[in-house]
């Protein structure tokens, strides 16, 4: 039986479903790129004042909060840095993330890089948002995101991002995280002196994703994942992607850390796996 390992992961929020392909051998993955999700918290950032310099300043009903060493303010309506979140020429009446009104995050530093970090009160597995930055002119700009757990240890490898955008078009780009060890911080870091961010999310709500399929003896192989605590998922297969014939082979509850195992066995030379909530 063979497997592919991806370079992300789709996540269909209206079926929270997450379909990944794990190659069987090698080192388990820790962070997995994810599309937007709804998240247990979430914030727009419309509730701000125009502007703050003190730091940390709590986010999501004081579920998180942002710390920062460099000047930061909120960018209100009519207000953005580098046009950065603006409607502009090429995308006129629009905003990075127009269900969430204009109101967004800034972060500025007189001496770049730009840095921040996002501190959760509790430990969470899942964080995403709206994401742009200060680039020269024709070039991309880099943001960093490193992921800490509670021994401030980080996890997995340092994620980069380019922010590439049209001249004038200051439109936010969405890039969010799973992980399968919880964490409680997020150093996020711009080459250049402005960053903004919008539409932040966090927390696991009717998620789920694969993070290892292992050979076992007599033709098995032991799938393990991460999801809602409490919540049984479905497990389905596929022997071809190009179609649609998922087959239920079975289910998968998740404990009360969110772990789930489900153990599969199959005589394909090659099979999908996808997992999703009733």
């Amino acid at each position: 039986m063979t497997f592919f390992t991806p370079r992300g992961l789709q996540h269909f929020s209206l079926t929270a479903l997450v379909l990944l392909f794990l190659s069987i051998i090698g080192a388990e993955a820790q962070l997995f790129p994810i599309s937007p999700f709804n998240g247990t918290v979430q914030e727009s950032f419309e509730s701000f004042p125009a502007g703050f310099t003190n730091s940390p300043v709590n986010i999501m009903g004081g579920a998180a909060s942002v710390q920062t060493t460099a000047f930061q303010n909120i960018n209100q309506t009519n207000n953005y840095a580098f046009s950065l979140g603006s409607s502009s020429a090429n995308a006129p009446g629009t905003a990075a993330v127009p269900a969430d009104g204009l109101n967004l995050l800034g972060i500025e530093s007189s001496l770049p890089p730009c840095p921040i970090d996002i501190v959760f009160t509790n430990a969470t597995q899942a964080f995403g948002g709206y994401w742009g930055a200060a680039a020269d002119p024709g070039a991309p700009a880099v943001i960093t995101f490193a992921f800490f757990d509670a021994a401030n240890q980080q996890i997995g490898a340092t994620q980069s991002v380019s922010y590439v955008r049209l001249s004038g078009d200051g439109m936010l780009e969405w890039h969010g995280w799973f992980s399968t060890t919880a964490f409680k911080k997020v150093t996020i870091t711009a080459a250049g002196s402005t960053m903004v961010a919008d539409g932040l999310r966090a927390g696991l709500s009717g998620f789920s994703v694969i993070t290892s399929i292992s050979p076992l003896a007599q033709g098995q192989y032991l799938l393990r994942g991460n999801g809602t605590p409490g919540v049984v998922f479905n497990v389905e297969a596929n022997t071809n992607l190009a179609t649609t014939n998922w087959t239920l082979v079975g289910t998968a509850p998740a404990d009360v850390t969110g772990t789930l195992g489900f153990t599969n066995s199959s005589g394909f030379s090659q099979r999908f796996y996808r997992l999703h909530s009733p």
